[in-house]
């Protein structure tokens, strides 16, 4: 993952987050729809961030391969074909600081991944051995599992209200209708699949408080929901139902966040919401969800903004596939015209006799005909021809006396004579020239250039 992807997927949502709770701040008492819903709209540029960076790395991608890159000339000896080095192949290796970033924000996460999920892991394992013992009993309520370990009441899988031997054997039968149904609307509104994904919400995003606070307060909001579920079904009871929540309290046993239990929540809230009647909806919630679908879309657009220079699907997706066949097409031409390769194939190829001896004849006449400056000393040239292609090794020594601008203005001449040496010999298609300054083997006053040129047949084949 890039710099980039780090932003779309983590930043960019946790500044979206705050902006969110700071809006909240105004809705007052927790609202179980409105805190799903934004709940939901917290979560949705990161699910966009994480789309948008998978469909960057998946479509295909135009390559841009920039300016291109100078080749090294090649030497050509008489034993064999030897490239110089690349430029700065022997350079100190270099620090990817971006690399070690994404490193260590990646080991990062999965720490706090870990270390937020165990709990959860070890949790709901506890809870399922729990269930699992828990020995069912029929009550003028309906069954109950009544379980030996120091739990609260708290409802479990499909149809599960699991309550305390202790707790279950000094309520009345008229309390522990109550209690059982505050679990029930639980079991009714599937808070038990709801509560286990807001744990799984809060370790994997561990490391956005805001996202945290949010899955907190639709917690509280669902035990409110079940509270007021009770109190609108039997209003007569809301004193007897607040008396018999701070027993439950009193009782203690604690379970984790990962199922709803009978003494979550924020007691004191729970208690005031218990005891009023209940109001009709605030209208300031619909402005406010409103006000922050409308805030999402310039969001979206940012993030798919930052998206880009991961990859530049959206705009060269479509023809992508066209820009890359053009883009190898020309980076074969150029490896089959370079003249390494052209000399590799011509030293594999086999020879076509007739055919290569007059070429050879007819290049070393043409040869004949040039007539170097005054700064050329000497000039030595060899000729191969093979069946499609023909070589000319020049070795050439300058008067290194001579001075710069005079060496090379002789040496352009010479540059132009052999590149038009093709049009002189009937039978050629095209010719280059690659050169490269080599020590001078007398250790003299001469600097040696070899120039080479190798020239294709009319007709022939370009090397695979």
């Amino acid at each position: 993952m890039s710099v980039f992807d780090w932003i779309v997927i983590v930043v960019l949502p946790v500044i979206w987050s705050a902006l969110c709770e700071a809006a909240r701040l105004s809705a007052g008492v927790p609202d179980d729809r409105r805190d799903k819903r934004l709940l939901a709209l917290m979560l949705a540029p990161i699910a966009l961030g994480i789309g948008l960076v998978a469909a960057s790395h998946a479509l295909p991608v135009a390559r841009v391969s920039g300016l291109p890159h100078m080749l090294t000339p090649p030497i050509f000896t008489s034993q064999a074909f030897v490239p110089l080095a690349a430029p700065g192949a022997n350079a100190p290796a270099t620090v990817d600081w971006c690399l070690w970033l994404t490193v260590a924000c990646a080991v990062s996460y999965l720490s706090g991944l870990i270390a937020t999920a165990a709990p959860l892991v070890t949790g709901l394992i506890q809870l399922a051995r729990l269930a699992a013992t828990a020995q069912p009993v029929e009550i003028a309520c309906g069954r109950v599992w009544i379980s030996d370990s120091d739990v609260p009441p708290l409802a479990w899988g499909r149809d599960r209200v699991v309550l305390p031997r202790m707790l279950y054997e000094r309520l009345s039968p008229a309390e522990l209708a109550l209690i059982v149904a505050h679990e029930r609307a639980h079991l009714t509104r599937r808070d038990t699949l709801w509560f286990p994904a807001l744990s799984l919400i809060d370790a994997v995003l561990w490391f956005n408080p805001f996202v945290r606070r949010q899955t907190g307060r639709c917690r509280i909001a669902a035990e409110l929901a079940c509270d007021a579920a009770v109190t609108t079904a039997q209003p007569a009871v809301r004193e007897a139902y607040a008396e018999l929540i701070l027993r439950v309290l009193r009782w203690g046993g604690e379970v984790t966040d990962v199922v709803p239990a009978a003494n979550a929540g924020d007691y004191r809230l729970r208690l005031e919401h218990i005891l009023r009647a209940p109001q009709g909806r605030s209208r300031s919630g619909r402005w406010l969800f409103a006000g922050l679908i409308a805030a999402v879309v310039p969001l979206a657009l940012v993030q798919f903004a930052w998206a880009q220079p991961a990859a530049k699907t959206a705009f060269t997706g479509l023809w992508a596939g066209e820009m890359l066949a053009e883009q190898d097409k020309a980076r074969a031409d150029q490896e089959a015209s370079d003249p390494a390769t052209l000399h590799r194939r011509l030293a594999a190829e086999p020879r076509d006799e007739a055919w290569a001896s007059g070429e050879e004849q007819a290049l070393q006449a043409q040869l004949q005909r040039f007539h170097p400056a005054a700064e050329i000393t000497r000039m030595t040239p060899v000729v191969y021809c093979g069946s499609t292609l023909c070589e000319i090794d020049m070795r050439i020594s300058f008067d290194k006396a001579a001075d710069n601008f005079a060496l090379a203005r002789a040496g352009n001449a010479l540059t132009s004579f052999l590149n038009h040496l093709s049009s002189e010999v009937p039978g050629f298609e095209n010719g280059g020239t690659s050169s490269v300054m080599t020590p001078s083997p007398d250790g003299g006053r001469h600097a040696d250039i070899i120039a080479v040129n190798i020239y294709t047949r009319k007709g022939a084949t370009a090397a695979p």
